[in-house]
């Protein structure tokens, strides 16, 4: 596994993101991130960071995680990607996973997480295409 991971986490909720890096940290995974809410700083940090990684919630108040991720994609950059929500229901998970998001987790239960990350940093291109 990579030495230390840039993970760019896109959430509005503050609570939401503290959760989720103490979670990381606890996990003993050893990583940099910057935390963003809005889809301008969401796009600055994707050049600003080179992330390995990027975390989204799925629902924002501009946009939401699957417009994030086509936006990574129209700016170029193919990196792993994986969405949170408090809930997928309503959502068609087998498409957005059909696009290439890695994996959608919800919030309320994160263990599935350490092993999407893992198996992320096992595969030499950043593909998710072997993860599902």
């Amino acid at each position: 596994m990579k030495n230390k991971l840039k993970i760019l986490l896109l959430e509005d909720s503050r609570m939401d993101a503290d959760l989720l890096i103490r979670f990381l940290r606890r996990e003993k995974f050893e990583f940099e991130y910057a935390w963003v809410w809005e889809k301008n700083a969401f796009s600055e940090q994707l050049k600003k960071l080179a992330p390995d990684l990027i975390v989204s919630d799925y629902d924002l108040p501009q946009f939401n995680g699957l417009a994030a991720f086509r936006l990574m994609k129209q700016e170029g950059f193919n990196l792993p990607f994986i969405l949170l929500s408090g809930s997928f229901e309503g959502k068609n998970i087998s498409q957005i996973k059909s696009e290439g998001v890695c994996d959608c987790l919800l919030k309320g239960d994160l263990s599935g997480l350490p092993g999407v990350i893992k198996k992320i940093n096992e595969q030499q291109n950043n593909s998710c295409s072997n993860i599902n």
